[in-house]
């Protein structure tokens, strides 16, 4: 859940395209079912046998945002024609790690060249974007690992990112994770997918669950998914 503002906010100001964009898109929600729809995109990797705060997978979480903010008033929107991230959480079959360590990393220590590109991708929406993203990092950022994976099977993209990881910069573990969620949410965007197969936000048309597993499962070379 995304934490509550701490003092009261006024009316939030109108979405540039709100006029353009529907408040619903379609029922398909796995995780958090007050988000008319919520992707859910599971990145397997290859460990070893799990010790307690390991894990063997991610969830990719992401939102449509006309559709959340329908529930609560929303101060801050990501960009148009992509989902709004919501977080990308080590998980495992079973329980899944949380809050592995101290956290103390802040807002001004995100890299600089990064923190538009990352709000851009990731807005609060019902709160400051910084104090979601801080939530979320400190829930399951901290306890990514750049050890659980294998590199000859890890995205070039993403061995990059951890490749240029500085162990002697207290920060540069989360820049990386923040990195590492973003370029995942710029690659398997959601909407973009949708849209390519003619599925659109709409209030008035409908789309079936097999149309939607369909165009997702097309994308990428699946046969089935959840």
């Amino acid at each position: 859940p995304n934490p509550k503002p701490q003092t009261p906010t006024p009316d939030p100001p109108s979405h540039p395209c709100s006029a353009n964009l529907p408040k619903s898109f379609l029922i398909l929600s796995y995780i958090m079912p007050q988000t008319i729809l919520t992707s859910v995109l599971l990145l397997a990797l290859v460990t070893s046998p799990l010790a307690a705060d390991d894990y063997d997978l991610y969830v990719l979480a992401t939102e449509w945002a006309p559709s959340a903010c329908v529930f609560r008033k929303c101060f801050n929107w990501p960009i148009d024609d992509t989902m709004n991230l919501h977080g990308l959480w080590p998980s495992s079959a079973g329980s899944s790690p949380a809050e592995c360590e101290p956290f103390n990393y802040d807002e001004s220590n995100i890299d600089p060249s990064f923190k538009s590109e990352l709000y851009k991708y990731w807005a609060g929406l019902y709160t400051p974007s910084w104090d979601f993203i801080k939530y979320e990092c400190k829930k399951h950022g901290s306890c990514w690992r750049k050890d659980l994976h294998s590199s000859a099977k890890t995205d070039k993209k993403i061995q990059q990112l951890i490749d240029a990881y500085d162990p002697r910069d207290p920060f540069g573990k989360y820049n990386v994770y923040l990195k590492i969620a973003v370029y995942l949410s710029q690659k398997f965007n959601t909407f973009q997918v949708l849209k390519d197969s003619g599925i659109v936000p709409s209030d008035t048309d409908h789309y079936t669950i097999d149309q939607i597993l369909g165009a997702i499962n097309k994308h990428e070379g699946l046969s089935y998914a959840l």
